[in-house]
């Protein structure tokens, strides 16, 4: 059930108020991404709203009336990829209906669906999968290797070099432009750096300060320090700085003595802004456990804050580190292999740039950019045998062999599928195409 949030909530409260829309948008548009329970407070103290007119009518009225619409649902959701798994008919287990979208759905929520023993799942697509099996294949047609892509070394100079300097356009998930300048920042070189900078680019890092403080400490701009000495196995590889996930549970186990599963509860709490009194308890567990280890003033608030907070913004270790994983093997096959890699980025369209970006981007590789050809395109973007003319020093012109990003038929506006189909059929069967006719 999609549940009011801090925007959500002022932004319906607001139109029941007849406020024009253009004004609704101008108000809620620097609101943070907040429980509504937190919206006064985060209008105080963040910059970015100190100019609202919370105090002014009908804004101070709308705010009141949208504080009591906290959790309230708003209308029912559909989970975008999560799947419900059951030994037999589910119909003989759970209630079930028929979305508007036509799939079958639970009537419970998933919270429902996990208390009834129900095994759940999240199966996500990825277009990037596609990219990797496409520059598989062009480099197998255009080298003649096959590249076991689970055997690609761990530690690889060229790649490690292309993270430290941010070219990573077109790499799963280090391609964004803040996750670039990120990987230039840290100087990321190896599979635990980048799990590390996929972590810190979220919102929870962000927003509670993780990514700054890290890039001090990792600079040497200011020594790392731990809340307590117990915390430091758990902190220690990020530099005295929570920024996962699994790092906050084990905080609550060891300084507030939560079980795993409390811990856990903790971590869904903050997330989906649940259960007050059970919040409450937990936090009143926490902190008596915490008093007793020394913990006190500040340094006892700021532990809590580190759990309650970024538990339900933080990003799980295991996420970050599988992304991790897939995005240097990608990144491998682009420092050694930048043209079928392109050209896969290409035809696959699963970047964060339109296909253009990435063509601008074989340029910036030195890599020539070839028209469309009747003769020698693909459906696809492919990488061809290139020959350029260059100069010896002695004067001399000699022919360098290099690769080239050959424009597929699919970029030809106009061009239908089973036209491009026709086209290259035709070419296989009975050679080059000689004149027009």
């Amino acid at each position: 059930f999609v549940t009011m949030h801090a925007r959500l909530a002022v932004r319906e409260v607001a139109k029941v108020f007849g406020v024009p829309p253009g004004e609704v948008n101008h108000f809620t548009r620097r609101l943070p991404h907040r429980p509504v329970r937190e919206i006064l407070e985060a209008i105080r103290v963040l910059p970015q709203c100190r100019a609202l007119p919370a105090a002014e009518e009908p804004w101070r009225t709308i705010l009141a009336v949208a504080e009591r619409l906290d959790e309230v649902p708003r209308h029912m959701g559909i989970h975008p990829c999560g799947t419900v798994i059951a030994p037999g008919a589910l119909s003989a287990l759970v209630p079930l209906e028929k979305a508007t979208k036509g799939i079958v759905v639970t009537q419970y929520d998933m919270n429902a669906v996990e208390a009834l023993g129900l095994v759940k799942m999240d199966l996500l697509g990825q277009r990037g999968l596609t990219t990797i099996s496409l520059a598989l294949a062009n480099i197998e047609r255009s080298t003649g290797r096959k590249i076991d892509f689970d055997a690609i070394p761990e530690r690889d100079a060229p790649t490690a070099a292309m993270l430290a300097a941010g070219r990573t356009m077109g790499v799963f998930q280090i391609e964004s432009p803040g996750m670039r300048g990120l990987l230039r920042l840290m100087r990321a070189r190896t599979m635990d750096e980048l799990s590390i900078a996929l972590a810190l680019i979220r919102p929870g890092a962000s927003e509670y300060g993780a990514k700054e403080t890290f890039l001090r400490r990792l600079r040497r701009q200011e020594p790392v320090r731990y809340p307590h000495p117990s915390l430091e196995p758990i902190l220690k590889e990020t530099l005295g700085v929570c920024v996962y996930q699994e790092q906050v549970m084990q905080i609550a186990q060891v300084a507030g003595s939560l079980s795993l599963a409390e811990a856990d509860l903790v971590r869904r709490a903050s997330a989906k802004f649940a259960d007050q009194r059970e919040r409450a308890r937990l936090r009143a567990k926490f902190l008596k456990a915490a008093t007793r280890l020394g913990l006190s003033g500040d340094k006892l608030e700021d532990v809590w804050q580190m759990v309650e907070k970024f538990a339900g913004f933080g990003f799980c270790k295991a996420h970050a580190a599988t992304y991790a994983d897939l995005a240097y093997r990608i990144a491998y096959l682009k420092a050694h292999y930048p043209t079928e890699f392109l050209a896969a980025m290409c035809s696959s369209g699963a970047g964060f740039y339109h296909v253009s970006a990435y063509v601008e981007e074989a340029k910036r590789w030195g890599i020539p950019v070839l028209l469309p050809s009747v003769n020698r395109s693909a459906a696809e973007y492919t990488a061809e045998p290139f020959t350029a003319a260059g100069g010896n020093g002695n004067g001399n012109t000699i022919a360098k062999e290099k690769k080239a990003l050959r424009i597929g038929l699919i970029q030809v506006r106009g061009l239908r599928a089973e036209t491009i189909a026709a086209i290259v059929a035709s070419r296989e069967r009975e050679g080059s195409y000689r004149s027009l006719e």
